[in-house]
């Protein structure tokens, strides 16, 4: 008997609803929806998402034989170990203890889950990732509200990775996945079909609006949409130097920064880490829309850069 599994991305100005029906052997795609949070409400964004959750699964009665769920990854961090073994068993029981010294907390306040990047004859390469309990009840909490028990949760970054274990590729070399969200930013390294590194950071594209919108003197929401609608971060010169596109590309261009930076430290990451050099990134996300961001990061990082289609 098929069973409905229920993927939510809960995001910054959105939760993004996908259903799948699953039999033994298979998954057959449902539908898939994006449910905006309500704008220019006075109240928590944990509350807007409650009640948008809470019409889904109560008032609508949506049904769920299983639920899978994003966790922000921005409050998950990610190492990645050598450890002079393999053998899961003493993983399970070492692991703790390497963690312990590189992170800046107590391990009774953190939950963590690993992935084996690889094994040799020396012993194994771990992908470890954590985050604080606090804010995963606090995460689990908010789902509780809406009636919602999830099966599975996934920070951002392995989400990406799982994505590209089910779509058909000729890639044989190391790539990145980049998705370019509101609030934060996701990465994910894949190579010979796994996931090799993921992390998340702050900022989003959100942090575009924001340099419009100080830098123009606008509402925010003529802001963001000078930004989907108008803006490119390669626009045609003109003899001053000084149209206002080429205005607002200076504006997004610094605001990029950070985005920028946290590409370029996780692939160097990834390269001394692992001994993977990444020569393509796939974009994704609303902000990957923004025209000549492709440009700008193959520029930049010296890399091919494309958005997924």
């Amino acid at each position: 008997m098929a069973q409905t599994v229920v993927g939510l991305d809960i995001g910054a100005t959105s939760i993004k609803m996908m259903r799948l029906e699953a039999s033994l052997f298979s998954f057959e795609f449902v539908d898939f929806s994006e449910h905006p949070l309500p704008l220019n409400v006075e109240l928590p964004w944990e509350q807007l998402v409650s009640n948008v959750l809470q019409v889904l699964f109560s008032d609508r009665g949506m049904k769920a034989d299983r639920v899978v769920v994003s966790l922000p990854g921005r409050n998950v961090s990610a190492r990645i170990l050598t450890l002079p073994f393999s053998d899961r068993r003493k993983i399970d029981q070492t692991l703790p203890f390497e963690i312990e010294g590189l992170i800046p907390l107590p391990l009774e306040d953190i939950l963590l889950d690993y992935h084996v990047l690889e094994k040799t004859p020396e012993g194994a390469k771990v992908l470890v990732l954590f985050t604080e309990k606090s804010f995963l009840e606090s995460h689990l909490d908010l789902l509780k509200e809406a009636g919602i028990d999830p099966n599975v949760i996934l920070p951002s970054s392995v989400a990406l990775a799982n994505v590209w274990k089910e779509v058909p590729s000729d890639e044989q070399e190391p790539f990145a996945v980049v998705d370019f969200g509101e609030s934060e930013t996701s990465l994910c390294v894949v190579h010979n079909g796994g996931i090799r590194y993921g992390r998340a950071w702050t900022p989003g594209s959100s942090a575009l609006t924001q340099a419009i919108q100080d830098g123009l003197r606008l509402s925010p929401t003529l802001a963001r949409e000078k930004k989907e609608k108008e803006a490119n971060l390669r626009p045609s010169p003109t003899p001053g130097g000084d149209s206002e596109q080429e205005w607002i590309s200076t504006l997004l261009v610094k605001a990029l920064g950070p985005v920028v930076g946290g590409i370029r430290q996780s692939l160097l990451s990834v390269s001394k880490s692992l001994d993977l050099t990444v020569r393509k990134i796939y974009l994704c996300g609303k902000g990957s829309r923004l025209e000549g961001l492709d440009r700008l990061l193959a520029d930049e990082l010296q890399v091919e850069a494309q958005p997924i289609t």
